[in-house]
C-alpha cells in the first residue's frame, strides 16, 4: 500500500495562517479586503504611515532621555571623591559609591552635632 504526501494548499501555510490571513481584520489591517473601500484601505495606510511617525517620536524621545540620564550620571560623577578619573565607572559603580559618600557626610554631620555643648 502506497501513502500518498498530504499537500499544503495556499503555498504551504498552516491551516492557522490560511485563517488568519483570511481573516477580516488582516485584510483590513494591510489593504488587502475586497469589501473594503478605496476610502477605508487609504486609511488603513495612513495608519501604517501615522505609526512609524509615532516610532520615530518616540526613539527621540527615548533619546533625549538617555541624554539626559548621562548628564545627571556625569554630574553626579562628578560630584564624589574619585581616586582616579581615568577609570569609567558604571552607573551601578556610581550609584553605590554616591549611597557611600552620602551615609559618610551624614556621619560628619552626626558626629560635629554630638561634639557641640
Amino acid at each position: 500500500m502506497h501513502m500518498m504526501k498530504q499537500v499544503r494548499r495556499d503555498n504551504s501555510l498552516t491551516k492557522y495562517q490560511r485563517q488568519r490571513k483570511n481573516s477580516e481584520s488582516y485584510n483590513r489591517r494591510y489593504g488587502y479586503s475586497q469589501t473594503l473601500s478605496s476610502l477605508e484601505r487609504s486609511r488603513a495606510r495612513r495608519r501604517r504611515l501615522a505609526s512609524t511617525a509615532q516610532r520615530k517620536a518616540a526613539n527621540l524621545r527615548e533619546q533625549r532621555r538617555m541624554m539626559n540620564m548621562k548628564d545627571a550620571f556625569k554630574t553626579l560623577y562628578e560630584c564624589l571623591p574619585v581616586l582616579s578619573y581615568k577609570k569609567k565607572m558604571s552607573r551601578i559603580e556610581i550609584l553605590r559609591l554616591a549611597i557611600v559618600y552620602i551615609k559618610f557626610l551624614q556621619q560628619l554631620v552626626d558626629g560635629d552635632e554630638e561634639n557641640k555643648p
